[in-house]
């Protein structure tokens, strides 16, 4: 574990930005008091948002970074294991108290993410010529042309099995948030329910994983997939409008997941037993 340490040290954003392009060789990095405002903050979450694995931890209290510093870093907590340290020395940025609930709101979301059976994830340099990203079923499939620059993305599938009935798809987390292609992308999320008929589908997206909105409508037919459309990256779920479902999530989802991936199961909390169809009282 290799740690950076240089509090004290007046860097400035300049120097804040600098020391950012060495993330990927350091697990902790101690950037407090070193002078860093807002565009040196936005520098460095970019920085974090790029990497490849989670880094360890990134402490920078004593800084003065605004809210608009505080926006920047809140978005690339999920990239850093010890993220509840670092938005516990916010206190110290200089924000306001819209601040400090956008912050807390981010948290929320955060905290959130632990509390799924099954999370795994992926990343990929995507360039002009396009590229495709799996993880457990879902499927992200960015076209030729799609972006004239490379850059870093990343894929993360969570899939629950608490009684959420409407829901029938894992949950999808595209990162960076609203990057913005210049073609559509395709995005494949696995079907958790069978159903007697076709019912209707809503998709839905989240900027914060909290507060979900309706993006678009299918028709669900016991397809194993639902395939839908986007020009940007953010949280996609869908959902059924209608609960007439004849297959308990529970046991369909442990199915689909041994027919995906059998090392889904090393972590889970779910015990591996025999489970049956249970059938809807018509």
């Amino acid at each position: 574990m290799e740690k950076l340490i240089l509090s004290g040290n007046d860097l400035g954003n300049e120097g804040i930005i600098h020391t950012s392009s060495c993330l990927h060789k350091v697990d902790e990095i101690d950037l407090s008091r070193c002078g860093c405002k807002s565009d040196g903050a936005i520098g460095l979450a970019s920085a974090v948002c790029e990497q490849t694995e989670e880094i360890g931890s990134l402490l920078l209290g004593g800084n003065a970074i605004g809210n608009r510093g505080m926006d920047a870093i809140a978005s690339c907590l999920y990239n850093i294991k010890e993220y509840e340290t670092t938005a516990r020395e916010s206190w110290g940025w200089g924000i306001t108290k819209s601040g400090k609930k956008k912050m807390e709101k981010v948290l929320v979301a955060l905290r959130k993410r632990r509390t799924f059976d099954f999370i795994n994830d992926t990343s990929e340099k995507c360039g002009t010529a396009g590229a495709e990203l799996n993880v457990v079923g879902c499927r992200v499939k960015i076209p030729t042309g799609a972006t004239d620059k490379e850059v870093s993305l990343h894929v993360t599938s969570y899939y629950g099995t608490e009684d959420n009935s409407d829901q029938i798809s894992p949950t999808l987390e595209c990162r960076p948030y609203n990057t913005n292609f210049q073609k559509e992308i395709s995005i494949s999320l696995p079907n958790c329910f069978i159903c007697d008929q076709p019912q209707p589908v809503v998709i839905k997206c989240s900027n914060d994983g909290l507060k979900w909105e309706d993006v678009g409508t299918l028709v669900h037919k016991n397809e194993h997939h639902h395939q839908f459309t986007t020009t940007h990256f953010t949280w996609y779920e869908c959902f059924s409008l209608s609960r007439v479902l004849c297959i308990d999530k529970r046991v369909l989802l442990l199915s689909l997941l041994r027919q995906i991936t059998p090392k889904c199961f090393v972590n889970s909390r779910i015990p591996l037993r025999q489970t049956t169809r249970k059938q809807n009282k018509k």
